[in-house]
Formats: C-alpha cells, sequence, structure tokens
C-alpha cells in the first residue's frame, strides 16, 4: 500500500523498513472531481471522478481500536486511489488466511 501511497506532508523519499512496528487505521473514503484534461470529443468525460482512501499509520503499541484517529501522535497521514487501496487489502486478507491455514 505504502509503495502506490502518497504521504500529504509530501516528504520525497522515504525508508519504509520503520513500517515493520506500525499499525494501518482506516480514515475514510473521498471523492474528488476534476477536469479532464484528455477529453477532447463531445462524447469524452469533461469531469473525472477520482476515488480515493485515507489511512494513517500509527505506532503499533499505541494504535487503538476504540480511538477513530488510532493514535495521537508519531502517525503519518496517507492518501491512495480506492482501487490500490482495495487490492493490496484483500491481498493482505489472503496471505493471512494462508498463513492462519
Amino acid at each position: 500500500v505504502l509503495s502506490k501511497a502518497r504521504r500529504l506532508d509530501e516528504n520525497e523519499e522515504i525508508d519504509f523498513t520503520w513500517v515493520a512496528n506500525m499499525s494501518l487505521k482506516f480514515q475514510g473514503c473521498y471523492h474528488t472531481q476534476q477536469w479532464n484534461e484528455e477529453a477532447n470529443d463531445d462524447e469524452d468525460v469533461r469531469i473525472s471522478t477520482q476515488r480515493l482512501v485515507r489511512f494513517r499509520l500509527c505506532p503499533s503499541d499505541t494504535c487503538s481500536m476504540e480511538n477513530a484517529a488510532g493514535c495521537g501522535d508519531g502517525y503519518g497521514d496517507y492518501i491512495i486511489g480506492m482501487e490500490e487501496y482495495l487490492e493490496a487489502y484483500f491481498e493482505a486478507v489472503e496471505q493471512d488466511q494462508e498463513y492462519n491455514c
């Protein structure tokens, strides 16, 4: 998920080794509309909708299931396309099921 996500504070290079001690907390789905610059013909869609997911990485030792935010400090907020998020989510669920069998 992280390799395709964009950190909201837009840091450039990120070392992903630290993620082993983090928990992912889903924050919500968002839809944004934008002008489709590739629309040339009358039949082309002029305004396209982006479907996005926002998630937070919290330190695992302070992440709470009861807290909607997950944690209060030491976190990073990320945004990713909904399709990429769902692909990664279902892949992780499948791997978890295989591991537990």
